[in-house]
């Protein structure tokens, strides 16, 4: 009886083992689209139903949500978050969600010099398309030194989108305009994405905190990783000087005079030697 058993349970092994291999011989697609179905969809679905949720409670508490926008040739302006919408390519087979964010800038007066600072404002403007007008700033020589901008009330369109990347078997994570003018991408392991990971997100959203893949550092991790840098430049400039001191040596030591000092002391050193080899006493 033990015999037998010990043959079903070699039976079963081999049996699960042909399955497995079986299952490995599959077209790529297949295995592709088995994957998406078993870890990437309900990866975005947690997203999803995090990002839904997010929305309701800020829609009840209406929390004031502020971004920092650079102004390039100006400084960084205060944008408030106005409005969030949430859309999804399928409920079935979800593959896309996207999170769209407004922004709105309060209207901006103020002046940019010089001409040249003020050049890089103007093609930043226009390049955003924002509505602008602007007018000369003029110097005692009555030259164009710099420009007076009015930028009316702006309105920034920003966001953040996951994408199931079934050919690469992760999510692809965008965000573009969420603190600051700004494009990111990001490939995330659908394993990654757990409450902790969907928690920097929603800190992100709301302008509290980094990029959810951005390694998070606390200050005395920061206060360490300083103090080796500084440590570690300390020794490069060591090293370094010490080479130049070694590159200095060899230079007086390859010049003639050197050269030719060095050569008398070697056949003083070869006279030294006979006369010591003649002497009997020594």
């Amino acid at each position: 009886m033990d015999g037998t058993v010990g043959l079903l349970d070699d039976l079963r092994a081999e049996a699960e083992a042909a399955r497995q291999s079986g299952a490995d011989r599959r077209p790529l697609q297949t295995r592709q689209e088995a994957y998406y179905h078993d870890t990437l969809k309900p990866a975005l679905r947690h997203c999803c139903g995090y990002m839904q949720e997010l929305i309701a409670q800020l829609a009840v508490i209406d929390r004031d949500i502020v971004a920092k926008f650079m102004i390039p040739g100006y400084q960084a302006v205060a944008a408030r978050q106005t409005d969030r919408k949430l859309t999804i390519d399928s409920s079935e087979n979800m593959k896309r969600l996207s999170l769209r964010l407004s922004y709105s800038i309060d209207e901006l007066r103020f002046a940019a010099k010089p001409l040249e600072k003020a050049n890089t404002t103007r093609e930043f403007f226009e390049t955003q398309r924002m509505p602008f007008s602007d007018w000369p700033i003029r110097g005692t020589d009555n030259s164009i030194i710099g420009l007076n901008f009015l930028v009316n009330e702006v309105q920034i369109v920003g966001g953040v989108e996951l994408v199931a990347d079934v050919a690469n078997g992760c999510i692809q994570l965008g965000v573009y305009n969420v603190q600051g003018f700004d494009h990111e991408s990001s490939a995330v392991a659908a394993q990654r994405i757990d409450d902790e990971w969907l928690d920097r997100l929603g800190h992100y959203i709301l302008g509290q905190g980094d990029h959810p893949e951005r390694m998070q550092l606390d200050d005395s991790i920061r206060a360490e990783l300083r103090a080796r840098i500084a440590e570690e430049k300390a020794m490069q400039a060591e090293e370094l000087a010490r080479l130049e001191r070694e590159a200095g040596q060899l230079d007086v030591e390859s010049s003639p005079r050197a050269k030719v000092e060095s050569a008398v002391r070697r056949v003083l050193r070869g006279v030294k030697r006979r006369s010591n080899a003649m002497d009997p006493d020594s």
